[in-house]
């Protein structure tokens, strides 16, 4: 049905009259109208107003401060107020706080002074662009941050679609960036884990030459390893194979035993409560960067838009901007203004098999061929 609708958004001084076309059930934040409202816009309400004849009267008599008359609600059922443990656990604790503390009065603002303004903007709410606003507040004890993700919950692409292992560090040419940071990381990602208490295994790892051909390329990984400073490597033969795994074939294997398992969506939910704890940060969901242009105060202005959505666009500005991608890191750097022709994304799918819980394998190791 087609109705006219008042809804409130936060810290907006007035209501907002729409022509609205109903469904059955509306989402706290989402209307089908002919002026399209952005998630981060704050709707506190989302259905055609119904005030009680007794209170309507007073409620909706015309005052200095509501001249209109109109019934103004200040939040939705939920927000505010005392932790919600049934939504946590249907939700979780990351959504149920952001949900809850969205009209919270006590809730300090990241930058009182102006909105959407910040030291520092990152694009992209994946691991990486998490683990970078995490290091720059803690570096940066003063400077604020926005960490912008289009889509309505961090972790939603790369982060949270991978095997979840932790390398230990061989498979990279010594001296070169990537052998140090993945042998460094791989250190960091078992303390970060047991630090907050998040899953993790060390379960290990059996890289397999099927046969003498591939034996060359296992003492190339070894070899390899011990110089980036894997430690515990070892290369085993046939017999070994056989104690690690009685199932597993193979003429050698390397043995790795610092490879590990752990949820990386899990990990950047927990830094992004972290982020959002320090009080100078804000993790803005539904967010999707469509322009990048410097502002005449040498500021760059981050133009977003809720994906899908042709609009309301506004812009966040920033003195640095971040940008962390992932797969779309290429499309974002050319919109920035870089050279597009420079580097491209290729992308490749993963496919994984569980094993059933009637398998004769026994061990808990990663197995993998050279």
């Amino acid at each position: 049905m087609t109705s006219s609708t008042v809804v409130r958004l936060a810290r907006s001084p007035a209501p907002v009259t729409l022509s609205c076309r109903m469904n059955k059930i509306t989402t706290a934040r989402s209307l089908l109208c002919n002026r399209s409202l952005h998630t981060t816009a704050r709707v506190l309400l989302a259905s055609p107003i119904q005030v009680p004849p007794a209170a309507a009267k007073s409620a909706n008599k015309t005052t200095a401060d509501n001249p209109a008359g109109i019934h103004l609600w200040d939040r939705l059922p939920g927000e505010g107020g005392k932790p919600r443990r049934g939504m946590a656990k249907i939700r979780g604790p990351l959504r149920e706080s952001r949900f809850r503390l969205v009209t919270d009065g006590n809730k300090p603002e990241v930058n009182p002074r102006k909105v959407n303004e910040f030291d520092v903007a990152i694009v992209g709410g994946g691991i990486i662009g998490m683990a970078t606003a995490r290091e720059i507040l803690k570096r940066f004890p003063k400077m604020t941050l926005a960490v912008l993700e289009k889509e309505r919950e961090v972790a939603a692409h790369q982060t949270g679609h991978n095997s979840g292992v932790i390398h230990a560090g061989m498979y990279y040419v010594p001296g070169t960036t990537m052998a140090y940071t993945c042998v460094r990381g791989n250190a960091l990602m078992y303390e970060y884990c047991e630090q907050h208490d998040l899953p993790v295994e060390r379960c290990g790892k059996l890289i397999v030459a099927t046969s003498k051909d591939e034996h060359p390329t296992v003492e190339m990984l070894y070899n390899q390893g011990v110089k980036n400073g894997v430690q515990g490597l070892e290369i085993l033969d046939s017999k070994g194979i056989q104690e690690k795994e009685p199932n597993v074939r193979g003429y050698s294997a390397l043995y790795s035993p610092n490879t590990g398992i752990c949820d990386y969506q899990m990990v950047t939910e927990c830094m992004a409560r972290e982020v959002t704890a320090s009080g100078r940060a804000e993790i803005k969901l539904a967010c999707e960067a469509l322009d990048f242009k410097e502002t005449e105060d040498g500021r760059v202005a981050v133009t977003v838009v809720e994906p899908g959505q042709k609009g309301p666009k506004f812009d966040v500005t920033a003195r640095n901007v971040i940008t962390c991608a992932g797969f779309y890191a290429d499309r974002l750097a050319a919109k920035a203004g870089g050279d597009k022709s420079l580097a491209r994304i290729s992308t490749f799918r993963g496919q994984y098999y569980q094993i059933k819980q009637a398998s004769t394998i026994r061990g808990k190791e990663g197995h993998c061929p050279v």
